[in-house]
């Protein structure tokens, strides 16, 4: 999420960081410890969840996992569902707040069509998929580059027709 620039941090970072703190202590949310916070300057890549034109613009990367110490099939699947009521939580309550996005490697298709459309609209709002997708028309007309996930999730519903 970005955070303010180098020079002049806003502080959204230690916000986000006492918001998801709090969270966690009111409630039952199960979060492992530490939590691993980093950061980055921007990125020009306009896929890159750090994208900016401005070099000195700060990012930071708040990571949501959930460790599975055990191989007993109950214990992980239930620890699985805590990370997703984790991940729901800070979705939902925090991401569009701070502007957040799930880094391109952690991201999954949602269970229901209703997630699948408000993950695809916060897609859009931040980056260019009307772009990708023409690039990708134009250069992948066979789809052999595409995915499953990365084709729900950035496609319009017109474009995943043809290659289903």
């Amino acid at each position: 999420m970005p955070c303010g620039t180098i020079a002049s941090p806003n502080g959204n970072d230690l916000a986000y960081m006492e918001q998801l703190l709090e969270s966690v202590e009111a409630t039952d949310l199960a979060t492992p410890a530490p939590i691993e916070q980093r950061w980055t300057r921007s990125s020009r890549a306009c896929m890159s969840p750090a994208h900016s034109e401005r070099p000195d613009d700060l990012f930071t990367w708040v990571g949501i996992i959930m460790y599975l110490p055990t191989q007993e099939k109950e214990q992980r699947d239930a620890i699985t569902q805590r990370f997703w009521d984790y991940n729901a939580h800070c979705r939902r309550k925090l991401w569009s707040k701070f502007g957040a996005h799930q880094h391109w490697a952690k991201i999954e298709i949602p269970d229901s069509v209703d997630e699948l459309q408000w993950v695809r609209a916060r897609l859009a709002e931040r980056f260019p998929v009307a772009e990708f997708n023409a690039a990708k028309r134009k250069l992948d007309p066979k789809h052999v580059l595409g995915n499953h996930l990365i084709d729900t999730l950035l496609m319009t519903d017109e474009w995943t027709l043809e290659i289903e």
